[in-house]
């Protein structure tokens, strides 16, 4: 009998069914052949390849499963029915280029570099069910991943991290991803850290649709920042090398590491708010932030953000300090971050990347040593009792609450321009 990889595939579509209280996950993807062949493949999401049956019937037994599985709890999953995959991966990725300023063999190679990363990431997360397209975007047996299932994804995370079964099931029918097999894997959604890791997943698949949907509709693909290669030999590469050399602490695992390349980022949408912010708060400080390899296309799309804490748009950090944007003047804390060291893996990357960022600190809150990270996070709320002003940021010195290199966390990301971005190895 023929298999479908010779035989032309008519009709394709994917199923997801999620009861996170049953200790269900499953995906059930089917597949109409033109020779009348209908081929279901189902299992439990991240699978290697599933159980497989094969029915003759052709349209009518594919519409038969369909309805079938429909009134099992299953539901298709949401795809962007207008984009088009025609175009070439060459096309669209030297669309990707130009809207963050390639043109250039070195910035060319980032730029690939980090689209390959945050597309292998969404396919592990996905348990293959979330896959590369040839036009350089995401998408599912059905379809494009749409920017509406992001959309509504994230709401309904937002949601579930309050407790709600129900939006647990609708996130996971929304973007399909492996969970433990073990009963008791909807609890996560109640754990900072997991919530965290399923944000920076989410920003990881919004870069990659943005790309992907510009890309089929032969337009620029969206991005907030633009890219240049700083030569070499220049003072500013110098400046920052000399930077990151005088806080190095070679008791950090990514010590070893070296400056490798630098990158002026420039802001698309203008700088006026913060230099506005400048103005009125004052206290700039150069800090760095360190993301995964992953993150960082996510970050050149639509930048640092932090939603506030309140409303439809929760954000649970998983971090000592609560919600914020995390910074050090301590370089090789902040490249640990990069480095994949305060990620809880054993995976270490060998091409780290920071960005040195102009912060307006404003009126700091300093930590001393009888603070606690739960009575500086409340402190925060109020006002300073000294001057009557707010705190616009939070700075927490070396050898107090219970932390080994300072770090400083601002609120608003408004406060913070992005400069550089540096590559280390």
């Amino acid at each position: 009998m023929p298999t479908t990889a010779t035989v032309a595939i008519s009709e394709q579509i994917l199923l997801v069914k999620v009861a996170a209280e049953a200790n269900n996950n499953k995906f059930y993807e089917l597949i109409l052949r033109t020779d009348g062949m209908v081929i279901a493949r189902y299992g439990r999401v991240g699978s290697p390849k599933g159980q497989i049956k094969e029915y003759t019937g052709g349209q009518t037994t594919f519409a038969k499963k369909l309805k079938e599985k429909c009134g099992e709890g299953y539901r298709i999953v949401q795809n962007d029915q207008s984009s088009s995959d025609a175009l070439s991966p060459s096309v669209v990725q030297s669309a990707a280029k130009a809207a963050l300023g390639a043109g250039d063999p070195i910035t060319d190679e980032l730029v690939d570099l980090l689209a390959s990363v945050n597309r292998h990431t969404i396919q592990v997360q996905s348990g293959g069910l979330i896959t590369p397209t040839a036009s350089g975007g995401m998408e599912t047996a059905l379809g494009p991943v749409s920017p509406a299932a992001v959309a509504a994804a994230r709401l309904q995370l937002d949601a579930a991290a309050h407790g709600d079964i129900d939006a647990v099931n609708e996130y996971l029918m929304l973007v399909p991803q492996q969970m433990p097999r073990a009963r008791g894997w909807e609890h996560q959604f109640s754990e900072p850290r997991f919530l965290a890791d399923q944000r920076d997943f989410l920003d990881q698949l919004d870069a990659a649709v943005r790309v992907g949907s510009a890309g089929a509709a032969g337009a620029r693909a969206q991005f907030r920042y633009r890219l240049e290669h700083v030569a070499d030999d220049s003072a500013k590469v110098a400046q920052l090398r000399r930077a990151y050399e005088r806080t190095r602490d070679r008791s950090h695992d990514c010590s070893a590491l070296q400056l490798h390349r630098v990158w002026t980022v420039t802001d698309t949408t203008g700088t006026d708010t913060w230099a506005g912010l400048r103005d009125q708060l004052g206290n700039v400080q150069w800090l760095w932030h360190g993301s995964q390899p992953e993150n960082v296309l996510s970050i050149l799309a639509r930048g640092l953000y932090c939603p506030p804490t309140t409303g439809s748009s929760i954000r649970v950090t998983g971090r000592m300090f609560g919600d914020g944007i995390y910074l050090s003047d301590h370089s090789t804390k902040a490249l640990n971050y990069s480095y994949g060291y305060w990620a809880g893996t054993r995976t270490r990357h060998t091409r780290c990347f920071m960005l040195s960022a102009q912060v307006v600190m404003g009126n700091e809150l300093t930590t001393t040593a009888s603070d606690t990270p739960h009575g500086v996070v409340a402190r925060m709320r109020h006002r300073d009792a000294a001057t009557g002003q707010p705190y616009h940021s939070l700075n927490v010195r070396a050898g107090t609450c219970r932390v080994y290199n300072n770090e400083m966390i601002v609120p608003d990301p408004r406060q913070i321009r992005l400069r550089y971005l540096a590559e280390f190895r």
